[in-house]
Formats: structure tokens, C-alpha cells, sequence
């Protein structure tokens, strides 16, 4: 998913041990419902908050849920090659001094945009010194977390209910 790219991954520590005691055939279906409504929601808040101009980026953030049983992760992200410099910003957004991007790669983006050239796109970021951090990603996975921490509420009480023996 993310060769090169980017990825949140969300892992709930010492579930390995939970799993153990619980024993797998009990939690697993629970567990990764769990897992994929939370890598789902992320997913949908990283795709709203991430910047936009052909929509491939947004249309590439993918989630991806372990297979095992029970699954023990979930994770989001993008193998857009430019995603990194969109999520963390370049240059003295990074504390890496000037950056002045190529301009051969900013092209297509700089005549879709009424630019001359890529190589005005570049002058411009060069002289701001690099690429604002967009975050949308992190963010993405910020404006979750408290559907996430409701989702692992649901999951506790489904996994009580289920040792008692309630279905």
C-alpha cells in the first residue's frame, strides 16, 4: 500500500495477550470489526482533509485490515509518491533549510494552474522555502480518535457480553 508512500497504522497494544486470555474464537469477528471501522473512518477524514487538484492522492487513500484471526492491526495510507511532501511539508517546514523543488516536476500541475512553467512553481516554493506540511493524514487520524475510542467502548461490551455468554 504505502511502497514509498505513506501510512497510519493503528495498533492496540497487548492485544496479543487479550487474544490469549480470551481465546481468538471469541474476539475475532469483534475485533476486526472494530479494526475496519476505525481504519474506514480514518480513511474518510484523511480523504476530506487531503489536498485536492486531479484527485488522485485522495482516490488512492486505502486502508488495509491483517487478515489473521483474530486481527491485531488496521492501517491507512496513500503510495502517491508525492504524499510524504504534502503530509510533512519540505524544506524550513522540516528544519532542512531552502528547498527548491525541481521544475520538470511541476509542469503538468503549473499549466493546469495558468502557470508559465514548472520551473515558476518551483521559483515560488523556493522562495518560501519549501512546501507547507498539509497534515491531512495526521489529521485524518486526530479527528477519529474519539469515534475510534467509542468504537473500542463498543468492542469491550460486545466481548463482555459474548463471555457471559449473551451473544
Amino acid at each position: 500500500m504505502a511502497e514509498d508512500g505513506l501510512e497510519i497504522k493503528i495498533q492496540v497494544p497487548d492485544l496479543e495477550k487479550v487474544i490469549r486470555k480470551l481465546g481468538p474464537e471469541l474476539i475475532s469477528g469483534s475485533v476486526g470489526d472494530f479494526l475496519k471501522r476505525s481504519v474506514i473512518t480514518v480513511q474518510g477524514k484523511a480523504r476530506m482533509k487531503a489536498p485536492v487538484d486531479t484527485g488522485l492522492m485522495r482516490s488512492d487513500i486505502k486502508f488495509e485490515v491483517d487478515s489473521a484471526q483474530p486481527p491485531t492491526w488496521g492501517k491507512v495510507g496513500t503510495s502517491v509518491f508525492y504524499a510524504p511532501y504534502q503530509e510533512f511539508g519540505t524544506g524550513i517546514f522540516v528544519g532542512k533549510g531552502f528547498h527548491w523543488p525541481p521544475g520538470q516536476a511541476l509542469g503538468l500541475w503549473a499549466e493546469r494552474h495558468g502557470f508559465d512553467s514548472g520551473y515558476q512553481v518551483a521559483r515560488i516554493i523556493g522562495r518560501k522555502g519549501g512546501l507547507e506540511p498539509r497534515r491531512f493524514m495526521r489529521g485524518g487520524l486526530e479527528e477519529s480518535l474519539s469515534a475510534i475510542k467509542g468504537f473500542l467502548a463498543e468492542l469491550g461490551r460486545e466481548i463482555q457480553r459474548k463471555w457471559e455468554g449473551r451473544r
